[in-house]
């Protein structure tokens, strides 16, 4: 009975939250993902590889929390600046 206890309870633990390095890494990869788009070099890529990256994109929330940095960071810089690199 205890060990069902144990089992149930680590199962009910939350998910801590990502970290603000992944958070930051996820806020580039929508950015340059968005970039490409706009480029349209998106659509130059196999059809597997952008519907994942698509599908990405449009499951990824953090793209919306993080649209206003994008927009501080563009204006900061006045579009001088490629992240493809």
């Amino acid at each position: 009975m205890r060990e069902r206890f144990r089992g149930s309870e680590s199962a009910s633990r939350e998910v801590p939250p990502p970290s603000f390095e992944d958070r930051v890494k996820a806020f580039w990869e929508n950015y340059k993902l968005r970039h490409i788009e706009e480029e349209g070099e998106f659509f130059m890529l196999p059809d597997d590889l952008r519907n994942s990256l698509a599908e990405q994109f449009e499951e990824n929330e953090l793209g919306k929390a993080w649209s206003h940095l994008q927009g501080l960071i563009e204006n900061e810089f006045k579009g001088d600046w490629d992240l493809r690199r």
